[in-house]
């Protein structure tokens, strides 16, 4: 075998295993030391923490980031602080998929900050959700989805450390 193909083959193996080698690689600092702490209203409404579910407990050991959950008195919301660009920031709809919701997808909505959210509709046997997401950088940047958050922040320098917001009210 001559060099080329030697080369070409340990590259190949290099390559395909590095999957199963190297855990998400963060190539950022840690930003845990920038958390802000968490918004104490949300569209001019007091949040009152009301825990995370044991479900979501789990979910957040191997976040990157911080998680929570709140209520303004008619909507919940988890919120979540993440670190680094990541896949472990998984959208909404997935999320209340994996947990037995069908999901209706929804138009783009602004909120009271005129910020794009997705939105979609979880039914559950007959209880009916009405759920909008985005994701806010510190620099003012936002998303109405993970994965276009996911490539911006990737590609971005300009910002480290993200506030993603879902929103759930019963319809």
């Amino acid at each position: 075998m001559n060099r080329n193909r030697i080369f070409l083959l340990l590259s190949a193996v290099f390559a395909a295993s590095s999957p199963l080698t190297f855990n998400e690689i963060n190539i950022f600092e840690n930003n845990s030391n920038s958390f802000p702490g968490w918004p104490s209203t949300y569209e001019n409404k007091l949040l009152v923490k009301i825990g995370l579910t044991e479900k979501e407990k789990l979910f957040e050991e191997g976040f990157p980031g911080k998680i929570e959950r709140f209520t303004d008195g008619s909507r919940e919301l988890i919120i979540r602080w993440i670190d680094y660009p990541t896949r472990k920031l998984h959208s909404a709809a997935r999320c209340f998929e994996g947990i037995g919701y069908k999901i209706k997808p929804l138009p783009i909505h602004l909120n009271k900050q005129n910020v794009e959210m997705s939105c979609f509709n979880a039914q559950k046997h007959s209880q009916i959700l009405f759920v909008c997401e985005y994701i806010l950088a510190s620099s003012g940047d936002s998303w109405s989805d993970t994965s276009s958050w996911y490539w911006g922040a990737l590609t971005s320098e300009s910002s480290k450390g993200w506030m993603s917001y879902v929103v759930a009210e019963k319809k």
